[in-house]
């Protein structure tokens, strides 16, 4: 039996006292430094999208921070999402134009500065749900 097993075996059988850590070999021995995991290993989901840039939503975001300098409107558009797909969208400057997307009942537009939404991912994939609108409006 390997010793992975034996562990495995005893901690479900609730036999910790007879566990000696000498038979793990290796296993006894991690350095907790080595589990650290630092802020750039994680993958956070947020990008910043430069001034008047085009915006997909992807499956990877969760996030998207937006600035409008630019008059008129930019269409925020997706590829890959997912049902259930959380995105939180926010105008973090403005001097001109906004950013649309259509979601279920209309179309949502971003046009002031801190202005935001969090939009979901229907069920079957096929519209954005408004959760909930920080001075943004669906028209």
């Amino acid at each position: 039996m390997s010793i992975y097993t034996d562990l495995l075996k005893k901690l479900s059988l609730g036999d910790l006292a007879s566990l000696d850590l000498a038979d793990l070999g290796d296993l006894a021995q991690v350095d907790l430094a080595d589990l650290v995991i630092s802020r750039e290993q994680i993958d956070w989901g947020i990008r910043t999208i430069s001034a008047d840039g085009a915006v997909v939503i992807g499956a990877a975001d969760a996030c998207i921070i937006l600035d409008a300098s630019e008059t008129g409107a930019k269409a925020i558009t997706h590829n890959g999402c997912y049902a259930g797909q959380q995105v939180s969208l926010r105008l973090a400057a403005r001097s001109g134009g906004s950013y649309t997307l259509e979601v279920a009942g209309g179309t949502l537009t971003i046009d002031a500065a801190n202005e935001g939404t969090i939009v979901v991912r229907n069920g079957a994939n096929s519209a954005w749900l408004v959760a909930q609108l920080f001075g943004a409006t669906v028209v």
